[in-house]
């Protein structure tokens, strides 16, 4: 069965989307690519950094939501507009403050842009309620 979630705490999406789609028979979580906008919306700022502490905070509404770990991550594709913005301390100490030493899959992707000119960061996520 599939359940469809849109969590409090992070913006609406379109209509053409949901937040989160959970297959409550295999216990596998996938998360819309999360992009830098506010619970109301709005970009959190201009620069990567910024939006990437806005990114992690969607993350975590989610995880609260659904009640999982940090730990269940199995997947994140990372879609970014300057690699060489990513590899700097502000951005890639985040990534690995958040995520840990959790060893799981990951795809780092350069893009000529994303939803919205302004947009430097999306990351898009799978999680499994059974890590083993």
């Amino acid at each position: 069965m599939l359940k469809r979630i849109n969590p409090p705490g992070v913006h609406a999406p379109a209509p053409s989307y949901c937040q989160v789609v959970e297959d409550t028979d295999r216990g596998i979580v996938h998360v819309a690519g999360q992009v830098g906008l506010t619970p109301d919306g709005k970009l959190a700022g201009p620069d990567m950094a910024s939006q990437l502490r806005q990114i992690l905070a969607n993350l975590d509404a989610i995880l609260r939501e659904l009640s999982l770990e940090r730990s269940r991550f199995v997947k994140r594709t990372v879609y970014v507009t300057d690699i060489d913005e990513y590899y700097t301390p502000e951005v890639s100490g985040q990534v690995t403050a958040y995520f840990g030493a959790e060893v799981f899959t990951s795809t780092l992707v350069q893009v000529v842009r994303l939803f919205s000119r302004e947009a430097r960061i999306e990351v898009e996520t799978v999680l499994h309620r059974q890590c083993g």
